[in-house]
């Protein structure tokens, strides 16, 4: 079980929270049926008993490449960031990677983000990294950097990101 709640994603992404509402009326069904009932993790466990009535999923987790990442050499990139490393010391640089949706809530990645360099002083610099889910989400991220005054800082990758230069991201 994923499946995001429908109110989530309604302001932004009105068609999916549709399409949304209907899966997790189908869950029920599904739940009600199945003999072994999985969760990525304990919210979406907890979502399953309190909403689905079903109080016995298995928490598995999610499957990831950070394995394979980690064996990668570094790319010709990680010179650059390597660059700014020596000009500003080491950073305090956030890094979030996933699907831009409003359910992932990057928006409050870059709010919290904003009050870090704000009490913290650092000049870090943080990278969302991910396709957005539509246009007008990805205009909110970039609008709401830069009313909090820290556009210059925030760094939206929306391209594919070769393994090579993700993994220096996550280095």
């Amino acid at each position: 079980h994923n499946i995001t709640p429908a109110e989530l994603m309604l302001p932004w992404l009105p068609a999916e929270a549709i399409e949304l509402a209907m899966a997790r009326r189908e869950a029920v069904t599904v739940v009600e049926r199945a003999r072994l009932v999985t969760a990525v993790s304990r919210y979406n466990a907890d979502d399953l008993a309190t909403n689905l009535g079903c109080s016995d999923a298995v928490v598995t987790g999610t499957l990831s490449e950070h394995g394979t990442l980690r064996s990668l050499p570094p790319s010709p990139w990680r010179a650059r960031l390597g660059d700014d490393w020596d000009a500003r010391g080491r950073p305090h640089d956030w890094l979030s990677v996933g699907r831009l949706t409003p359910h992932k809530r990057q928006d409050d990645v870059i709010a919290a983000f904003a009050a870090y360099r704000a009490a913290s002083g650092e000049d870090a610099r943080l990278r969302l990294v991910g396709r957005p889910a539509n246009r007008r989400w990805l205009t909110y991220l970039r609008s709401l950097a830069a009313d909090l005054g820290i556009a210059h800082r925030v760094r939206i990758l929306v391209r594919p990101v070769p393994s090579d230069i993700l993994a220096d991201l996550y280095r």
